[in-house]
């Protein structure tokens, strides 16, 4: 399991930084009159952010802690999915992604043996496919 945590975060600071450089050479490529060091420091605020907002998220799950795994996992599933939603209305775009992997290991520790580990585990199954074909095809 953390083994599967650690790569995962490894590949969103790679997905991140990727798009902190994108942004940057892309400015430059334009001609914009943007200076590079308030684009970093906007860029490191999203990831403070978005680990702010996922850790303040996955630790106010103790409050459902004695709940059914079904209410647990719905209500999961439906942060989770609706958090880049959230960010991208919030213009803070670049904070979902570490948002929700902070999301999940807080709420991880958070629950720690009253996880609904079963139901996770289906829906990846089903979902896992999808979520690599979308990012390989973006890529």
């Amino acid at each position: 399991m953390i083994m599967l945590a650690a790569s995962s975060f490894d590949d969103i600071v790679a997905i991140t930084v990727f798009g902190i450089l994108i942004a940057i050479s892309f400015d430059s490529i334009t001609g914009g009159s943007t200076d590079i060091g308030p684009m970093i420091g906007w860029n490191v605020l999203y990831i403070v952010v978005g680990i702010v907002v996922g850790a303040l998220l996955g630790l106010s799950m103790i409050v459902i802690k004695k709940v059914n795994n079904w209410i647990k996992f719905f209500l999961m599933l439906s942060i989770a999915i609706s958090l880049p939603f959230i960010t991208h209305a919030l213009k803070f775009e670049d904070s979902k992604y570490v948002g929700v992997i902070f999301y999940g290991y807080c709420t991880f520790r958070v629950w720690g043996k009253d996880k609904p580990d079963q139901l996770l585990g289906k829906f990846w199954k089903g979902c896992g496919p999808f979520l690599f074909g979308t990012i390989g095809a973006s890529v």
